[in-house]
């Protein structure tokens, strides 16, 4: 196996940056069927000793500094830099003593949320790699596997993360394996190496010492007694006997470093957002001159959602005129989109209702909300999709060029009464199924009277022929707007209406045209 700058002895070392080599076995970079070393995880720790220090802001101090915590007894220091190390301080050193070694030594307590406030800034960056990442204590954890024919292949691709974090972290080590207890393993023991075949975990982690994973003192001590040294001793050994003197966790322990058992990881999700903005050398007054900076900043956008497997749910101009005011011009989307195409048409329509006060020195974008993109496959069933979608282009374009309270939808709703038995909802949206009589499309506000006259009853000047099927509804007395009523149709000889009359005034009333 390669292996890069193991730490031998962690009290003092070099800081330089290592190049990995792939182990045995080289990744296909070109598409080919199959094989035992293709898997769908292939892990990448990256292990940060210098963690605490490099939270802090203290990793480029070129004079002794170390970070310490409190312990049960004493303060203890945790880390400290290159400098400090070469001077004698070392890791779980007691703090008046690395005080009394080296009198220039400067100290810092240590933050552990500022810890996981860094690791998570790195995560975001990582993110450019893949989206599959963990949070460690001491490091990051990538799932590699999907990302590695996209970047060239896995040494290319190692190469640039490795790149990455030399310029930010002090002598990180990174480890790929099969497995994520394997890669993180490795990366803590310094190991700095890649396996990209289940079959050679074994060799690679067999010689590892058995206290980077058993690392509480009764455990320790119990190992020394029974002569175990390395991962190797403990796999050999009889796993109801190891379960016994240990604890059943440590079998799962190492049927997960070799991938005989589930090793789940909580994955990473960053708060997505996204805010571009462009400053104008001249202000300008004419909207069209716009445009091309409209077209860049959708550009970054889309790159954007397409690196973070995301779509926009909502987005916002602003613009900022010489007067510092700021104008708000929301887009309209009736589903989540991340097309450049259909983002930039709709941003037209929104802007074709603005109109500025003043001239124009700044333009941004912003979006807040996300979802996560799933790309559509084809099935019998394409046709319908198609039209849907149509249809909520066609919304999206008429909202954005008229307002969004001009396009809306209608619902049902469970309400006997004519009147309350719809709403107003967004486009698409279904109300409640209500089992009755035919209703008419156009129904009135407002009943309007109808008159009567010798019996009959009249349309303007046309004679109603009523029918004699009627539909008795009497609802609403729970909310005070109670109706008693007796529907009918009737129709003259051009139209057919619905009609009813009050049972409470004995009143004729037209509801509505069909």
């Amino acid at each position: 196996m390669a292996q890069l700058y193991p730490q031998k002895n962690p009290g003092r070392i070099k800081v330089r940056r290592h190049q990995l080599t792939l182990a045995k076995a080289k990744w296909p970079d070109a598409p080919t069927a199959p094989t035992e070393t293709q898997t769908s995880h292939l892990w990448l720790a990256l292990h940060l000793p210098f963690l605490p220090l490099e939270a802090l802001g203290c990793q480029q101090k070129n004079w002794p500094i170390a970070v310490y915590t409190q312990g049960s007894r004493e303060q203890q220091i945790v880390a400290a830099n290159p400098t400090a190390q070469n001077s004698g301080i070392h890791t779980n050193m007691s703090l008046s003593a690395a005080r009394a070694l080296v009198p220039s030594l400067q100290t810092v307590q240590q933050s552990i949320d500022s810890e996981k406030k860094y690791l998570r800034q790195l995560a975001i960056q990582a993110g450019h790699w893949t989206p599959d990442i963990t949070l460690l204590e001491d490091g990051l954890l990538l799932n590699i596997a999907g990302s590695i024919r996209l970047f060239g292949g896995i040494t290319s691709l190692v190469d640039q993360i490795q790149i990455w974090i030399f310029k930010i972290a002090i002598n990180p080590c990174i480890a790929v394996m099969p497995t994520a207890a394997s890669a993180i393993l490795c990366g803590r023991s310094g190991e700095a190496l890649i396996v990209n075949s289940k079959k050679d975990i074994r060799p690679t982690i067999n010689k590892l010492p058995a206290t980077h994973l058993i690392t509480d003192i009764k455990g320790r001590r119990l190992l020394a007694q029974i002569g175990v040294r390395t991962i190797g001793d403990l796999l050999r050994l009889p796993r109801d006997g190891l379960a016994r003197r240990f604890t059943p966790n440590l079998i799962t322990q190492l049927d997960q470093l070799v991938g005989d058992a589930p090793d789940p990881q909580i994955v990473f999700k960053a708060a997505l957002k996204f805010s571009e903005n462009f400053s104008l050398d001249v202000a300008v007054s004419n909207m069209a001159l716009l445009q091309p900076l409209k077209h860049q900043l959708l550009e970054k956008l889309c790159h954007y959602l397409y690196k973070k497997h995301a779509q926009a749910e909502e987005m916002q101009w602003q613009l900022t005129n010489d007067r510092d005011e700021i104008s708000n011009i929301p887009v309209l989307l009736t589903k989540p989109n991340r097309e450049l195409v259909s983002l930039n048409e709709l941003s037209r329509l929104a802007f074709e209702n603005t109109r500025i006060k003043a001239p124009i020195i700044a333009i941004s974008l912003q979006v807040n909300r996300f979802s996560v993109f799933i790309p559509s496959s084809k099935d019998l069933f394409e046709i319908q999709a198609e039209s849907r979608s149509e249809s909520n282009s066609i919304v999206e374009k008429l909202r954005n060029r008229l307002g969004k309270n001009a396009v809306h939808g209608l619902r049902s709703q469970a309400d006997h009464r004519p009147e309350k038995a719809w709403d107003r909802c967004d486009p698409g949206q279904i109300g409640t199924t209500l089992f009755g009589g035919a209703r008419p499309l156009w129904l009135l506000e407002t009943p309007k009277s109808i008159r009567v006259s010798n019996g009959r009853l009249f349309f303007g000047n046309q004679t109603l022929s009523i029918q004699r099927s009627r539909e008795r509804i009497c609802s609403g007395w729970w909310d005070n707007q109670a109706v008693r009523r007796d529907y009918y149709f009737a129709e003259t000889a051009s139209i057919k209406l619905w009609i009813f009359r009050d049972l409470d005034s004995g009143r004729w009333h037209l509801h509505g045209i069909f």
